[in-house]
């Protein structure tokens, strides 16, 4: 049984936060919406206008002289106690020290005066907020944006709550405002221009964390705003796996950062990694995971990843075993989340089982990990009495309702799947995997309409997802609207030049005409560069030159194309199918696998070899219009 697709686990854990896949590279950044210690500064925002003997005091608190801001400011304020900029000054002294309530008198003091005065209601919000009134404080921001569009200490923390509570699209809302801020200035790069990278990021949006940042490099508003765009830029790079782009930050950041930076030698080893150099990208990681504590469990997870990536799983293992054990309970759920998954991957879902039964099953996520791997030890009905008593407990919880419903469609209770990837993504609309179940379901069903007015709203929820743009592609493809799919495919190779299986799909559709075939051919030749063991390129590639008339180097992929495919069957006979509904697909790409070297060996002269593979593909699996092509060669 198929349980998950392409997105982190993490993403079906997530209450209420769409956390989107694992991505190669990230900056530290782990929100705690309960923890006012990981909030931003506000010190960047904070603008006063005051006379020049108040200016000494706002002089010496950027320079970090508080000692001797405080009794300057303490000497103008016996002169005149009832100066508001004093009272909005002293507050701000107030919100430097943490102390909230004293900070939250001083700017209702000031507003007391001059209700009009957004500075000091922007830092009245800010202090709500932090003293836990949370409610009360984003109210004031809410008040402080409707005055002033692009206010920015309103912006940054309304843009910091909506990421604690998973709102992304909000978050970003608030920080592309705040790009507008003037006192940022024009064409260069602010701490906004780097917060809003972030989410594109880390909402697989790459393409527009370059155009974003690109043209800013070297015109940062401060080398720490600088260093941040460098390292968020490489980020996008190596998803896309732009390595030199990517190696070019790198270096710029070796010359200004030391080399013991934690952020450098992430990116160090995430460069090593997409090189395929995994000794310095473990090198890299281990020495984080010695020198710097609060990043180890970042780096320890990446390190866990570069060991699967070198076939080391019982070492990756060993990783995150050791690292769940210096963990205390309540940050527990990822890293299970990642170690299950590894434990699924080695075919060991009762090992995953019994790791999570040492941990408290009353935590929802790992009352969902749990339910997920009797799911996959072929404990259905066990997994579905799980999964529906967490729901019962945690009816937020996107990523049970998804289980849930995976868990339905195995019943083969349609209904009831499409409930839970309802409300799936009603809760989390970034929520990718759900959407592409709740598509394939429609399609299951022989509701095309349907699926492809499913896969717009969540493009409308997640614009130019590269996923969901590539399911839309494929079921436009089937309902036979070759020139709209035609145009998705175009639209990620756009943004994601290197996506080979929508180059590969491109070139198939566009080789079925001679006024595209030269253009098919480029295609495919790039998603061959790409992917070369990949079946269905061999066969895409190997179809484009045959029919462009090379016969000599078309064939042979198309060969290997066959025996991949024939592998696949074999491969799945040996295995329980019901773990795997990818050979769904496979049965039509084998078909036309045999359709293509049948007609690759009769163009050859070879009659007898095609008119075999070319009965073959009629028996596979192919659509109507190659069934009637095969029955014209085979006249």
């Amino acid at each position: 049984m198929r349980l998950f697709r392409r997105q982190a686990i993490s993403v079906a854990l997530a209450f209420s936060t769409a956390l989107g896949l694992t991505p190669v590279f990230a900056v530290m950044l782990e929100l705690q919406p309960d923890n006012p210690a990981n909030a931003p500064s506000a010190a960047p925002y904070a603008s006063i206008a005051v006379n020049n003997e108040l200016q000494d005091v706002v002089t010496l608190l950027k320079q970090g002289e508080r000692k001797e801001a405080k009794l300057q400011l303490a000497r103008f304020l016996a002169r005149h106690p009832q100066d508001p900029r004093a009272t909005e000054v002293a507050g701000l002294i107030f919100m430097e020290e943490k102390n909230w309530k004293m900070a939250i008198v001083s700017f209702r003091r000031v507003l007391s005066v001059n209700p009009a005065q957004t500075s000091a209601r922007s830092k009245l919000g800010v202090s709500l907020l932090m003293d836990g009134q949370r409610q009360e404080g984003a109210a004031e921001l809410q008040r402080v944006v409707s005055i002033n569009k692009a206010d920015g200490m309103a912006r940054r923390y309304l843009g910091w709550l909506a990421e604690t509570q998973g709102d992304t699209k909000a978050a970003l809302g608030h920080y592309t405002e705040a790009i507008g801020d003037p006192r940022f200035g024009a064409g260069m790069m602010s701490e906004f221009h780097v917060l809003t990278a972030k989410l594109f990021n880390q909402t697989q949006q790459y393409d527009k964390t370059i155009k974003l940042l690109a043209p800013l490099i070297g015109k940062a508003d401060s080398s720490r705003t600088g260093r941040g765009g460098e390292l968020v830029l490489a980020s996008a790079y190596l998803e896309q796996g732009d390595k030199a782009a990517a190696a070019r930050l790198i270096r710029s950041l070796e010359k200004t950062l030391p080399s013991v930076n934690p952020d450098l030698r992430l990116a160090q080893a995430a460069l090593f990694k997409l090189e395929k150099d995994y000794p310095k990208a473990r090198e890299r990681l281990q020495a984080i995971i010695k020198e710097n504590p609060a990043y180890s469990r970042l780096a320890s997870l990446q390190l866990s990843e570069v060991y699967v990536l070198e076939g080391n799983r019982k070492q990756a293992i060993g990783v995150l075993e050791s690292l769940v054990s210096k963990t205390e309970k309540k940050d527990l759920s990822p890293l299970l989340a990642r170690l299950t998954a590894f434990q699924f991957d080695r075919g060991s879902p009762a090992d995953a089982i019994k790791t999570l039964k040492e941990h408290s099953v009353q935590n929802p996520s790992v009352k969902y990990l749990l339910a997920e791997a009797q799911a996959r030890n072929h404990q259905y009905a066990l997994a579905l009495r799980t999964v529906n008593e967490l729901l019962a407990e945690s009816p937020q919880f996107a990523g049970a309702h998804y289980l849930a419903a995976m868990l339905y469609i195995h019943e083969n209770k349609p209904s009831e799947a499409e409930a839970g990837f309802l409300q799936a993504v009603k809760l989390i609309p970034a929520f990718v995997d759900a959407w592409v179940e709740l598509g394939d379901l429609y399609i299951s069903a022989n509701a095309l309409p349907k699926a492809e007015s499913t896969l717009q709203k969540a493009l409308e929820a997640n614009p130019d997802n590269p996923t969901l743009l590539f399911k839309l592609a494929s079921i436009l493809d089937q309902s036979g609207k070759t020139a709209q799919a035609n145009s998705a495919y175009r639209r990620i190779v756009e943004k994601m030049p290197n996506h080979a299986p929508a180059l590969q799909k491109l070139a198939l559709n566009l080789s079925t005409d001679s006024s595209t075939l030269s253009e098919a051919q480029k295609l495919a030749e790039r998603a061959y560069a790409l992917a070369q063991n990949e079946p269905s390129i061999q066969d895409t590639y190997g179809w484009v030159l045959v029919q462009s008339g090379d016969l000599k180097k078309g064939t042979p992929l198309l060969e290997a194309a066959v025996k991949a495919a024939q592998h696949h069957r074999e491969h799945l006979s040996s295995h329980d199918e019901s773990d795997d509904h990818s050979h769904e697909s496979n049965n039509l790409a084998e078909g036309n696998a045999y359709y293509h070297l049948g007609v690759a060996y009769m163009k050859g002269g070879k009659y007898a070899e095609g008119a075999a593979y070319l009965n073959r593909a009629l028996h596979s699996g192919v659509d109507s219009g190659t069934r009637t092509q095969i029955a014209s060669l085979l006249k």
